[in-house]
């Protein structure tokens, strides 16, 4: 007799033609259920549906399902072999022209992008034999529910083999995800079979090994992999409970114990499009009870609420591994009684409830006037709270941008706060000399030409031959005594200030060096905050590395003052930040004027500038006092406003006015 050409056979008998025939009735493609056992009621709602494009019977209440071969298997009571030859002697359409395999059958039976008849058919070629079904009952599944979920098992691996490569290319084998590269059953391992479906039709299979050893399961090399019993939510009603689960054998143990339950093969393919066909359904996370199975919840929940869904967690005790595990040790009523609760996600905003402890936390308790760092000048102390978080001091060249910075961190050591002065523009020689011109009031240019044998210890009353001198022929004797007394006062305050230059003997300024610098000065003088100085913003180099490139000077300044903000709030470090007007803010004290991006006023906590009445770059002009207003134009912790100084640009001294 010729061999039956089982996809022919399969594809061309009409399912609710046989049904009929085997004594079904059917309407409006549906019939009772022929599989009393599992319908103690009489299957009275008809449940057993019949897919005629797919040529496949399912029934959604019991879940049993498969081909025609199926059909005729599980109503008449015979094995598989049977079942091919009786329904074939019906029919000489569905037998082979020839014994042998034949390659231009291959071609036109093999399914184009559709792989369930491959799959089909190693499930009928396929037993449960008497080992597998002892596994599955050791691991509480009944040989019912082994049934309902058409669970199988290779044995006789190569006999299955060769019959798949009879009846298939091994192109369209490869591709299935059934043979490897070495042309071979992939399930040789894992000799138990679990099928998939969708829409009646077997979309995937997953193996699982008897012995436990790892990898327990072999899933098919496929994109995509689908949810396991996803055809249960077919049948379900809105608001009604479903367990999801991390393992088969979890979801079908749900099962058997009366939940709806399905299972996902790992977060990697469950994608937004699977988690929707949850959205009207209560969604039980139930994985494993390990750190790996939270460390899932927590991913899986967080995909839920992004769709705006919330889902709770089957709380298994602790030893506990999962839902096989726990069913094996207790029974349905204790498991009713474990709490479901909802997950909560991390990464989510706090509610103002969780956050006010940490808030009452931030606040003072009277010991202190200032939330920032003292600046020693009343008036801007009072208006800022003291310096905190990134500052921007804007204005034009000869402004006494850096005069005014020089003061408040001088002022600031005098507070015993430590100081990090970087100066990029100007080398450590002309800073010094401005604080000491301040400080003493003797002129700038003169500490310059005539300072050393009155500052320098070791040149003394020496020239710089060694003849000696006569100090006061270089400086008045007020002149001597106040240089003198500037020199103490710096040298005293000097272990506090630290300045740093682009000179040849200074490491590089860049963002690694400024945050470990911080915590450096920080730790020496175990301060709570040091002050940070840069002049100016515009020239500190921006990159995180030699290999970064900005586009332009807006985004360069974009990453400054963004990085600056990450320092700053890293370290708890208040950071002044002197930044040069744009051509079109000599008139005007908005923050439009400051040069550079808007980042640059938008991420500042506090934004001000120096200007004058009538603003200039003529250095002449500020050689004596003159009246400067500090425009504070955008304010973090209190209103803006506007303080008026009177500068001495002879001696880089800011005095505040009275008001």
């Amino acid at each position: 007799m010729n061999n039956p050409d089982l996809s022919r056979l399969r594809d061309d008998t009409p399912i609710i033609d046989l049904a009929e025939r085997l004594g079904l009735e059917v309407k409006r493609k549906q019939a009772r259920c022929f599989n009393s056992q599992a319908h103690k009621n009489g299957d009275k709602k008809p449940s057993l549906g019949f897919d005629t494009k797919t040529n496949r019977f399912k029934c959604f209440a019991c879940g049993v399902n498969g081909s025609v071969i199926d059909l005729y298997m599980a109503i008449k009571g015979v094995d598989v072999k049977t079942a091919i030859q009786e329904l074939a002697n019906g029919s000489t359409a569905y037998y082979a022209d020839t014994p042998q395999p034949r390659q231009t059958a291959k071609k036109t039976t093999e399914p184009q992008g559709d792989t369930s008849g491959l799959y089909e058919t190693l499930l009928e070629l396929t037993t449960l034999d008497k080992e597998t079904a002892e596994y599955l009952l050791n691991r509480g599944l009944t040989g019912d529910t082994a049934k309902r979920f058409n669970l199988t098992a290779v044995h006789g691996y190569a006999t299955i083999n060769q019959k798949l490569k009879d009846n298939f290319s091994l192109q369209a084998l490869q591709e299935a995800g059934l043979y490897g590269e070495k042309g071979n059953l992939v399930f040789y391992k894992h000799k138990i079979v679990i099928p998939f479906y969708e829409s009646g039709k077997v979309v995937f299979l997953q193996g699982r090994n008897l012995d436990g050893t790892h990898p327990k399961y072999l899933n098919l090399a496929k994109d995509g992999k689908p949810i396991f019993n996803a055809e249960v939510m077919q049948t379900l009603a809105d608001n009604d409970k479903v367990y999801l689960c991390e393992g088969v054998f979890d979801a079908m143990r749900l099962t058997q114990e009366g939940y709806n339950a399905v299972a996902i093969l790992g977060v990697t393919d469950f994608t937004e499009e699977k988690v929707s066909l949850f959205k009207r359904f209560d969604v039980i996370l139930a994985l494993d009870n390990d750190d790996a199975g939270r460390d899932m919840t927590q991913k899986i929940a967080k995909l839920f609420y992004l769709t705006s869904k919330a889902v709770k967690v089957k709380q298994l005790p602790e030893g506990i591994k999962d839902i096989t595990d726990y069913f094996l040790q207790h029974d349905k009523a204790g498991f009713e009684a474990l709490p479901e609760t909802q997950q909560e996600i991390k990464g989510l905003p706090k509610p103002t409830v969780e956050d006010l402890p940490d808030y009452y936390k931030t606040l003072g308790d009277g010991s202190k006037k200032l939330i920032g760092i003292e600046t020693g000048i009343a008036p801007l102390d009072k208006a800022t709270m003291g310096l905190s978080g990134v500052v921007l001091l804007g204005g034009i060249a000869g402004q006494g941008k850096t005069s005014l910075a020089l003061q408040i961190a001088y002022e600031a050591c005098v507070k015993e706060t430590p100081v990090i002065f970087y100066s990029l523009e100007m080398p450590k020689r002309a800073i010094y000399t401005k604080i000491l011109n301040r400080l003493s009031s003797v002129s700038y240019s003169d500490i310059l030409l005539k300072g050393r044998p009155y500052l320098d210890p070791d040149a003394q009353n020496t020239d710089l031959l060694g003849n000696k001198l006569d100090l006061y022929n270089l400086f008045t004797k007020d002149e001597a005594e106040a240089l003198s007394e500037a020199r103490d006062r710096l040298v005293k305050l000097g272990n506090r200030l630290y300045i740093r230059s682009r000179e040849r003997d200074e490491q590089p300024i860049n963002f690694s060096t400024l945050e470990g610098e911080i915590n450096l000065v920080k730790t020496k003088h175990n301060a709570e905050r040091v002050l940070v100085v840069v002049d100016h913003l515009q020239v500190f180099d921006y990159r995180k590395d030699e290999k970064e490139r900005a586009t332009d000077q807006i985004d360069k300044e974009s990453k400054l003052i963004d990085r600056f903000k990450e320092v700053s709030e890293k370290t708890d470090t208040p950071i002044l930040l002197i930044s040069q007007k744009n051509k079109q803010g000599f008139n005007s004290s908005g923050l439009e004027s400051i040069k550079g991006s808007v980042d640059l006023v938008y991420l500042a906590d506090v934004v001000m500038f120096l200007e004058s009445e009538t603003e200039t770059k003529d250095d002449t002009m500020y050689n004596g006092y003159r009246s400067i207003k500090l425009v504070i134009s955008k304010n973090r912790y209190n209103s803006p406003r506007t303080l008026t100084f009177t500068f001495n640009g002879k001696n880089s001294h800011f005095e505040p006015q009275t008001e």
